[in-house]
């Protein structure tokens, strides 16, 4: 066998040996994970919280409705972008 196989080989079993711990340190990792608390019930969340509730998005935040070409270039152009 000359250097260049022995590279490979050595390159190879190096490779196997990372992929290896890789994987153990990614599987303790899962199992270490404690589950999340659970979430009051809003009754009792809303007692004496200081919480703030997130209003919906208006419409006029969702995308506009792009059926061609031509409405793709009005609305980059709105935007200042060169349709």
């Amino acid at each position: 066998m000359d250097r260049t196989n022995i590279s490979i080989l050595l390159a190879t079993a190096l490779l196997g040996v990372l992929l290896y711990i890789v994987r153990q340190i990614g599987n303790t990792g899962i199992e270490a994970v404690a589950p999340l608390p659970r979430e009051p019930s809003p009754e009792v969340a809303a007692a004496g919280s200081t919480r703030v509730v997130a209003a919906p998005q208006t419409t006029e935040s969702a995308l506009p409705i792009i059926d061609g070409a031509p409405a793709l270039k009005e609305y980059l152009d709105s935007l200042g972008l060169n349709g």
